[in-house]
């Protein structure tokens, strides 16, 4: 599933590489964008895979990994990620891609109790990032609920 979303985002962006400038890809998202749990995460994170296969493809292109483990979308969260150090990292490299991948710790029960700021928050990051002089484009990652075992 990771490589389909992988493969589809390699598409969409090689599709702009002819049409425009950018070259620049901010991936901000949580621990599934960290990479936490994989063995060597600097290299086998999605941000990591997505690189190598815009290279494979003689895409000029860099993507950086902006995740934060246990981050939330929601400004009421426990880890809000947009008062974390990577938000504002993410935009200050002025990126020309931003993919999101935010929601799943969203859904735990602490934090789905501001589930009704979910769509306003959202539309909040989405602007802050729109507003960078980049005018950078926002691709967002439907979330994977968390899960309890």
């Amino acid at each position: 599933m990771r490589t389909t979303a992988v493969l589809w985002a390699v598409s969409v962006i090689g599709g702009l590489a002819g049409t425009a400038q950018a070259k620049l890809v901010a991936c901000v998202g949580d621990s599934i964008t960290y990479g936490s749990g994989i063995a060597n995460r600097t290299v086998d994170n999605y941000p990591a895979h997505l690189q190598r296969m815009l290279r494979q493809y003689d895409l000029a292109w860099e993507v950086q990994n902006f995740g934060v483990s246990g981050a939330t979308l929601l400004s009421k969260g426990d880890l809000p990620y947009i008062r974390q150090a990577a938000f504002g990292n993410a935009q200050a490299c002025n990126p020309d891609i931003v993919i999101i991948k935010l929601g799943t710790n969203d859904s735990k029960p602490q934090n789905w109790q501001y589930k009704a700021d979910l769509i306003p928050d959202y539309e909040n990051m989405i602007d802050a990032f729109q507003a960078l002089p980049s005018r950078p484009q926002v691709w967002i990652c439907k979330p994977v609920p968390a899960f309890y075992v």
